[in-house]
């Protein structure tokens, strides 16, 4: 018999901590699926699995709770429930900073309509727990490793899905390579377990170098970069792409790991987007939204400084840098 959201999130914890009560850390201003502040409470556990003592956070507020309120009868909600494994030391209770970030990450599924599924990836452009001296800036999204992939409920399916903190190297090398390439990077517990004192993947020259070879080697995974800013224009030299100045560093590394191994990349912004594919002369399809970029353009773009203002990629291509 299927249980509703509320009954299969707790039961889930249940199948894990058995007797244990959840510290459940209520929402201020609880709201159903269609309302504001959608996270209406996390269920928090004390957890010595997968090699280390940690809190396991799990949320309540992405899926239909109760009764069945969206159109699809297959999905509850948004399909997904939000998981954090977060490192546990002497302190009796868990950190509120993983609960901030779970609320947030909600928001932000309730604003834009994105929905996080394993492999996803996210740059919280600053420490994860605000004010913490941690390398941790970073998030991937994957599956939790001791819940079911597919609960079913009375309002219908969902997955668990677990946040995990990347450092901004690993982060980047998430894009640049892959992401379950850069979990793998990490130790059994820390492509786990989030630990805000933890260095980076990265740290060593060797590391480095070996992460270059693969991403040399193999490409680029990332299919769809999400950017803040993007655009496509002409003038009397031809097509100028618009794009962010701060973005750059990661949209030139993504387009080299694309199309310098005969990959497309799918450019985005909100509903708007752009694809990028090798192509032997600059042209624009405007039809179809595709963009073809030759070689030397896609060699000129890793070598652009990353300020405002307009440089020159290959004839008929430059690209428009904003602050």
């Amino acid at each position: 018999m299927s249980l509703n959201g509320w009954d299969s999130i707790r039961a889930a914890g249940r199948s894990l901590y058995g007797a244990q009560e959840p510290r459940h850390l209520a929402s201020v201003v609880g709201g159903a699926f269609t309302g504001r502040d959608p996270l209406e409470g996390i269920d928090c556990y004390a957890s010595s699995s997968l090699g280390a003592p940690h809190w396991h956070y799990l949320t309540y507020g992405l899926t239909e709770l109760r009764g069945k309120e969206s159109p699809n009868p297959e999905v509850s909600g948004w399909g997904m429930e939000l998981t954090m494994r977060v490192a546990r030391g002497a302190e009796g209770e868990p950190p509120m900073w993983p609960a901030g970030l779970l609320q947030n990450l909600a928001q932000y599924t309730y604003e834009t309509g994105r929905v996080f599924e394993p492999g996803a990836l996210l740059d919280v452009n600053g420490p994860l727990a605000e004010g913490a001296a941690t390398v941790l800036t970073g998030l991937v999204f994957t599956d939790d490793p001791e819940l079911a992939v597919t609960v079913a409920t009375n309002n219908g399916a969902f997955r668990f899905v677990q946040v995990v903190g990347l450092a901004g190297d690993e982060l980047e090398a998430a894009y640049a390579w892959s992401p379950s390439g850069a979990l793998g990077l990490l130790s059994h517990v820390q492509r786990n377990v989030t630990d805000l004192a933890r260095p980076s993947a990265l740290a060593s020259s060797s590391a480095q170098a070996a992460l270059l070879e693969r991403i040399a080697r193999e490409g680029s995974a990332t299919e769809v970069l999400r950017l803040p800013a993007l655009g496509i224009s002409q003038d009397e030299g031809g097509l100028v792409l618009e794009l962010g100045a701060r973005s750059l560093a990661r949209v030139a590394r993504v387009v080299a790991g694309r199309l310098g191994h005969g990959r497309g990349l799918l450019l985005r912004i909100n509903d708007s987007s752009l694809e990028l594919r090798p192509g032997d002369r600059v042209a624009l399809d405007e039809e179809s939204g595709v963009l073809f970029v030759t070689a030397p353009a896609v060699a000129s773009l890793a070598n652009v400084e990353p300020r405002a203002g307009k440089f020159s990629l290959a004839p008929g291509l430059s690209v428009q840098l904003h602050a």
